[in-house]
């Protein structure tokens, strides 16, 4: 049995000193290393008074807390600051999330949001609780789930019929509430749960939703491996990739998940067959995934297989007409432009690599004319959506445009984003397509037979078109609408880098998407193997 403790007898310098007295009887160690005479150690029995403190005893104190406010405070002086906490902490109303200024240019600016929404994060943040020894939380409660997909929805679903493409966000809660593998619920849950850190600055749900990210990309893979070799992919193992791909877009978690996401997003929606996109939500689903293929096969110069016949006519038989897919069937044939023009290498290589000698371009030159034709249709049958700048009049040179780009593009009033996307990715198709017949009029070592148009003509309407699509971007910048619509702008504006006219605009189109790169995590990296 251990001895008991009993009360220390140092000496009264020791004890004046607050050092360790080793109560050596008459002089202790301290004080003969001091050379100070010693009062030796205290003998007999200690009585200790605490009257004083039981008649008259100190209340606890308590420690007064504020929930810190995650708002940043920008451009106040310190004083500013000081008086700022004290009213919160006087008020103890601290400023919420919502009204937070956000400062990433996918997210707007109002902080009135519709009721729906408004239910939705009092429902986050009364329920959700941070996880605990760095793994994900053991189950979220269905009100979380519902809360995060309902927050997410409400801020992206574009309630406009130019942007069909997008519906397919309204089906979330539905896939949510029917799906049958882990995959799908969890993918869903990690990308509401970063959209909704994102959105308000809460680090705590961003961290989470990135455990959860890799919960799904587990699931998603042993899904893919248990599939036999005839088995049809459900909606569901459609989907998960492209959630995945959202994700990157919001978090950027790896430098090429991207991408990569995107592909196999393409390559499951493939192994269904055309025959078997146009039930329920896989036919919103088809029509994104196409209409992402076909830009991705045009910056990264790569034919598809959404370009094959079968793929081009059966899925949209009977169906009616749509301008997202039919001005993408037209993005689907670009490659094959490049292919004869035999310079291997992305878009930009394209158009940096001079046309080797020994290349008859006639066929690139008529499918060209041939798409440009199509784009002219396009416009005839939605007018409304295309933008024309250009008469066969008007031909002018690379000399006399030097001072055309410094000339204002005359204000516009209030935008309608979904309609200017569309209008934006037909402005790009004609800048593309005019500075291919440029190029292959300039660097062709073979006679060409003579175009319909001159080829300061093409020069000339692509550069006014490249100027149309920086304008129709900054605007769209500038009004931070929720949702994909800034993101849907990064193809006209790579295509603007790479084939625009002159070295301006293309420097314009570069800081430009420097500008989103720097606050879209997902961005920067794709950009990067481009």
């Amino acid at each position: 049995m251990p001895p008991k403790s009993q009360r220390s007898r140092a000496c009264s310098q020791c004890r004046t000193r607050r050092v360790k007295c080793d109560e050596t009887p008459e002089t202790c160690n301290q004080c003969r290393r001091l050379g100070i005479k010693c009062s030796g150690p205290l003998q007999g029995s200690i009585v200790i008074d605490m009257t004083e403190r039981v008649v008259n005893p100190k209340g606890r104190k308590k420690k007064e807390t504020v929930r810190a406010s995650a708002s940043t405070l920008t451009n106040e002086t310190a004083a500013a600051k000081n008086s700022h906490h004290a009213v919160s902490i006087a008020s103890k109303k601290p400023a919420t999330p919502l009204d937070m200024p956000l400062q990433n240019p996918m997210f707007p600016t109002n902080s009135r949001h519709a009721e729906q929404v408004e239910r939705a994060t009092t429902a986050i943040r009364y329920h959700y609780r941070p996880p605990t020894f760095n793994q994900p939380s053991k189950a979220l409660s269905s009100i979380l789930d519902n809360a995060f997909l309902t927050h997410y929805v409400e801020l992206n679903h574009v309630k406009n019929g130019y942007a069909p493409e997008l519906q397919w966000l309204v089906h979330l809660p539905e896939i949510f509430s029917n799906a049958s593998k882990p995959a799908v619920r969890i993918s869903l849950r990690a990308k509401s749960m970063a959209f909704y850190g994102k959105y308000h600055n809460d680090s705590s749900i961003l961290i989470d939703s990135w455990r959860w990210y890799t919960v799904a990309l587990s699931a998603q893979r042993n899904s893919i491996a248990r599939m036999k070799k005839n088995d049809v992919p459900d909606e569901g193992e459609v989907l998960v990739p492209l959630i995945l791909a959202l994700y990157e877009i919001y978090v950027g978690a790896t430098s090429a998940g991207l991408v990569a996401h995107l592909d196999a997003a393409g390559e499951i929606m493939k192994m269904r067959g055309p025959s078997n996109c146009r039930s329920g939500v896989i036919w919103p689903l088809f029509k994104a995934i196409r209409g992402q293929e076909a830009h991705m096969s045009i910056i990264f110069n790569k034919k598809s297989t959404f370009a094959s016949p079968d793929w081009m006519t059966i899925p949209f038989v009977d169906m009616p007409s749509d301008p997202h897919q039919d001005l993408a069937s037209i993005h689907l044939m670009m490659p094959y432009c490049m292919a004869y023009l035999e310079i291997p290498g992305s878009l930009r290589a394209v158009f940096e690599t001079a046309i080797p000698p020994n290349v008859d371009v006639t066929p690139a030159k008529e499918l060209t004319c041939k798409l440009l034709k199509d784009l002219d249709s396009w416009a005839e049958n939605y007018p409304h959506l295309a933008k024309r700048f250009t008469s066969p009049g008007n031909t002018q040179t690379p000399e006399s445009s030097s001072q055309s780009t410094r000339q204002k593009s005359p204000k516009t009033g209030k935008i309608n984003p979904a309609k200017e996307l569309i209008s934006s990715n037909y402005m790009a198709d004609r800048v593309l397509l005019n500075m291919l017949m440029y190029k292959m009029h300039t660097e062709s070592r073979t006679p060409l037979a003579p175009s319909e148009y001159s080829i300061g003509h093409y020069y000339s309407e692509a550069q006014n078109y490249s100027q149309a699509i920086l304008q129709t971007a900054a605007e769209i910048e500038r009004a931070k609408t929720p949702g994909f619509d800034l993101l849907r702008c990064v193809s006209p504006v790579v295509i603007v880098i790479y084939c625009a006219p002159m070295a301006e605009l293309r420097m314009q189109g570069k800081m430009m998407l420097g500008r989103w790169a720097s606050q879209i995590q997902g961005l920067a990296s794709t950009m990067d193997r481009l």
